[in-house]
């Protein structure tokens, strides 16, 4: 199985994360890359390495969706363009650099954490999902936020991501093994 991550806004510099994951970083010292892994294209953004439209990594992460062949794309993220609100709001950017991208490229999920519960919001086809209670202390969370379809607070969980042929389905489980969430995407 494979275990990778991006860095998020408690890791500094990235001095600790970089030697403790050193993966193929696509312009260190900045924090971004991307994998194949089966029929899946998994891009990495550093949110805290510029990313606006323009910047090495805008164009990185274009040409990086353009060249994919993979049916599956993703993109992982720190901080979430919509989420359920709380002590971390939405992130602007990726509502309008990121956002457009994953339409433009048929980028299927945004995964994100940054805020310490679990979200998943659909936008234009998007899943962007925010899976951020996996162990710190938790925080709130509030209806009727912008395109938040379920939203759960004070429950650890995990999302897993199962894939067969044209079909993806990601399931949120409790640390219970209760089912939070489901969603079914078919290309």
């Amino acid at each position: 199985m494979a275990f990778m991550g991006c860095i998020g806004n408690h890791e500094s510099s990235g001095t600790i994360y970089e030697k403790y994951r050193p993966y193929n970083f696509a312009a260190a010292p900045a924090d971004y890359f991307s994998f194949d892994y089966g029929p899946v294209h998994v891009a990495v953004v550093d949110q805290y390495t510029t990313y606006t439209s323009g910047s090495a990594q805008y164009n990185w992460l274009h040409t990086d969706l353009t060249n994919s062949t993979k049916l599956w794309k993703i993109i992982v993220l720190h901080q979430p363009g919509w989420c359920a609100g709380g002590s971390h709001g939405n992130d602007a950017t990726v509502q309008t650099v990121i956002q457009p991208l994953c339409v433009d490229h048929g980028v299927s999920i945004v995964l994100a954490g940054h805020n310490h519960y679990y979200s998943r919001a659909l936008n234009n086809g998007v899943h962007h999902v925010t899976s951020g209670a996996g162990g710190a202390p938790f925080y709130s969370a509030s209806s009727g936020q912008p395109y938040v379809v379920t939203y759960t607070v004070n429950t650890l969980e995990c999302v897993k991501i199962a894939i067969a042929g044209n079909t993806l389905t990601g399931t949120t489980v409790s640390n219970s093994g209760a089912v939070i969430d489901t969603f079914t995407i078919t290309k």
